[in-house]
Protein backbone atom coordinates (compact mmCIF):
# COMPACT_ATOMS: atom_id res chain seq x y z
CA UNK A 1 0.00 0.00 0.00
CA UNK A 2 2.61 2.12 0.98
CA UNK A 3 3.88 1.54 -2.49
CA UNK A 4 0.77 2.46 -4.10
CA UNK A 5 0.70 5.75 -2.04
CA UNK A 6 4.20 6.91 -2.73
CA UNK A 7 3.39 6.30 -6.71
CA UNK A 8 0.42 8.29 -6.53
CA UNK A 9 2.52 11.62 -4.65
CA UNK A 10 4.97 10.72 -7.84
CA UNK A 11 1.92 11.20 -10.30
CA UNK A 12 1.32 14.16 -8.99
CA UNK A 13 4.78 15.90 -8.49
CA UNK A 14 4.69 15.00 -12.55
CA UNK A 15 1.59 16.59 -13.15
CA UNK A 16 2.67 19.52 -11.32
CA UNK A 17 5.72 20.02 -12.60
CA UNK A 18 3.86 19.76 -16.17
CA UNK A 19 1.09 22.39 -15.59
CA UNK A 20 3.31 24.96 -16.65
CA UNK A 21 3.91 23.06 -20.26
CA UNK A 22 0.32 22.30 -20.33
CA UNK A 23 -1.05 25.32 -19.80
CA UNK A 24 1.02 26.39 -22.76
CA UNK A 25 0.08 24.22 -25.17
CA UNK A 26 -3.23 25.36 -24.29
CA UNK A 27 -2.51 29.14 -25.19
CA UNK A 28 -0.69 27.75 -27.87
CA UNK A 29 -3.38 26.03 -29.70
CA UNK A 30 -5.75 28.78 -29.02
CA UNK A 31 -3.38 31.26 -30.72
CA UNK A 32 -3.12 28.69 -33.71
CA UNK A 33 -7.08 28.47 -33.97
CA UNK A 34 -7.26 32.44 -33.99
CA UNK A 35 -5.08 32.80 -36.75
CA UNK A 36 -5.76 29.85 -38.78
CA UNK A 37 -9.55 31.39 -38.80
CA UNK A 38 -7.91 35.11 -39.38
CA UNK A 39 -5.79 32.88 -42.58
CA UNK A 40 -9.48 31.59 -43.52
CA UNK A 41 -11.20 35.38 -43.21
CA UNK A 42 -7.98 36.47 -46.06
CA UNK A 43 -7.95 33.52 -48.43
CA UNK A 44 -11.35 33.84 -49.24
CA UNK A 45 -10.85 37.53 -49.62
CA UNK A 46 -7.50 36.67 -52.18
CA UNK A 47 -10.28 34.41 -53.93
CA UNK A 48 -12.96 37.09 -54.82
CA UNK A 49 -10.02 39.68 -55.65
CA UNK A 50 -8.35 37.02 -57.93
CA UNK A 51 -11.81 36.27 -59.83
CA UNK A 52 -12.33 40.11 -59.95
CA UNK A 53 -8.65 40.60 -61.85
CA UNK A 54 -9.40 38.09 -63.94
CA UNK A 55 -12.42 39.35 -65.33
CA UNK A 56 -11.18 42.50 -65.48
CA UNK A 57 -8.48 41.16 -67.49
CA UNK A 58 -10.53 39.88 -70.40
CA UNK A 59 -12.41 42.93 -70.38
CA UNK A 60 -9.25 44.69 -70.63
CA UNK A 61 -8.51 42.32 -73.74
CA UNK A 62 -11.75 42.86 -75.28
CA UNK A 63 -11.21 46.57 -74.80
CA UNK A 64 -7.23 46.23 -76.50
CA UNK A 65 -8.88 44.43 -79.38
CA UNK A 66 -11.69 46.79 -80.16
CA UNK A 67 -9.31 49.68 -80.12
CA UNK A 68 -6.99 47.57 -82.73
CA UNK A 69 -10.21 46.65 -84.87
CA UNK A 70 -11.42 50.28 -85.08
CA UNK A 71 -7.89 51.44 -85.99
CA UNK A 72 -7.20 48.79 -88.85
CA UNK A 73 -10.93 49.59 -90.02
CA UNK A 74 -9.76 53.14 -90.10
CA UNK A 75 -6.72 52.85 -91.21
CA UNK A 76 -6.73 50.27 -94.46
CA UNK A 77 -9.68 52.53 -96.70
CA UNK A 78 -7.27 55.47 -96.02
CA UNK A 79 -4.05 53.49 -97.19
CA UNK A 80 -5.95 51.84 -100.07
CA UNK A 81 -7.17 55.19 -100.74
CA UNK A 82 -3.43 56.22 -101.13
CA UNK A 83 -2.67 53.87 -103.32
CA UNK A 84 -5.46 54.51 -105.48
CA UNK A 85 -4.57 57.98 -105.96
CA UNK A 86 -0.61 57.18 -106.71
CA UNK A 87 -1.65 55.44 -109.62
Amino acid sequence: MVLLAQLFRDVQQLVVAQEHNVIHMEQTSSQVVAEAEQANVELNDATQKAARLRRNKFRALAIAFALVLVIVTLAVPSILLRRGNAK
